[in-house]
């Protein structure tokens, strides 16, 4: 069979957004297609149907069939859980994949197009938060990933955006006179096209799509603490310090004992410039230099490369940066 006969599918799916591309074992996207979220724990009763959606939109942008696949990589968020894991094995196999198909977590495939040096630190911080790490042998330690419980990890988009409801909700009373909650609980009504904070805040609540409009809010707080809001200033230090404490969990583990870090970033609100010095100041007494590098491609080739490796194809990430790929996000 030619090369430009393989034909592999990569899913990078958070709690969010969900995205897919679909390339040759030369390493050209043939295409691409986004949905909402689909973590397993938060999203089981929605999340086989937006991935079916992505898997059967690549397809038909591509012109080619589901039974043309070689195989798929799945990294979703929440593969750690059982129920949700078997549902997914259970989509593949409705469509004739799930012998073709690899299943891991959406950080273990941005670990593929994230961390080409060892020992790798990645971080991943968007809707949730994971910090992941393999040392030169390939053993790999994991802190964070705890979800979005009530005790789920401190400092992730969702944190961010609940501690910045909860705030308000607290001190409804004194919204409008507070120059620090007003910009805020104009953000919450806007956003939610409501007249008051409480017609917003039931709304999330009602909304399948709550976790992701919670974490939504997260971009906007850094925005108001850059600008000096002492409020969100307050939520994103207490937020960064967490990180950092998690950081510092996993680099003990590793038994990681230089002054120097480099982190590799993966997510959009680790991407921000702001929260990222935040957090770089949360870390400044255990390391004297901290880098950080970011992938310029999207996660979803990471499992998708994993995944040819069910038919004995071997794809560089040199050959996907040659063919056109889509940017991280």
């Amino acid at each position: 069979m030619d090369l430009n006969d393989y034909y592999f599918i990569g899913i990078d799916g958070g709690a969010t957004k969900t995205t897919g591309v679909l390339f040759n074992s030369l390493g050209k996207t043939l295409s691409t297609a986004t949905d909402l979220g689909t973590n397993l724990v938060e999203y089981p009763k929605i999340f086989p149907k937006r991935i079916l959606n992505v898997i059967n939109n690549l397809c038909s942008n591509a012109n080619i069939t589901i039974d043309m696949i070689d195989s798929i990589g799945l990294g979703i968020a929440g593969t750690s859980n059982e129920y949700g894991r078997e549902l997914l094995f259970k989509t593949m196999s409705n469509i004739g994949l799930d012998k073709r198909s690899l299943i891991i977590s959406d950080a273990e495939s941005a670990f593929v197009t994230s961390c080409k040096l060892y020992p790798a630190f990645l971080i991943t911080i968007g809707t949730g938060l994971i910090c992941m790490g393999r040392k030169n042998d390939g053993t790999t330690f994991r802190t964070a990933g705890k979800g979005h419980a009530d005790d789920g990890d401190v400092g992730s988009g969702f944190w961010i955006g609940k501690k910045m409801i909860m705030h308000l909700a607290l001190n409804e009373s004194i919204i409008e006179e507070d120059r620090f909650l007003f910009p805020m609980s104009k953000l919450v009504m806007e956003r939610l096209d409501s007249n008051s904070f409480s017609e917003a805040v039931n709304k999330i609540a009602n909304s399948e799509n709550k976790i992701s409009i919670t974490a939504s809010f997260a971009k906007n707080i850094c925005d108001f603490a850059e600008q000096g809001n002492d409020v969100a200033l307050g939520i994103l230090q207490e937020g960064t310090q967490a990180i950092a404490d998690e950081i510092l969990n996993l680099v003990r583990k590793m038994d990681y004992r230089s002054q120097k870090i480099l982190l590799s970033g993966n997510g959009s609100l680790v991407r921000n410039i702001f929260f990222r010095r935040c957090l770089n100041d949360a870390m400044q007494f255990d390391f004297n230099d901290i880098a950080w590098t970011f992938s310029t491609i999207s996660s979803a080739y990471g499992s998708g490369i994993l995944s040819a490796k069910l038919v004995d194809v071997d794809i560089s990430l040199e050959s996907i940066l040659n063919g056109d790929p889509i940017a991280a996000v």
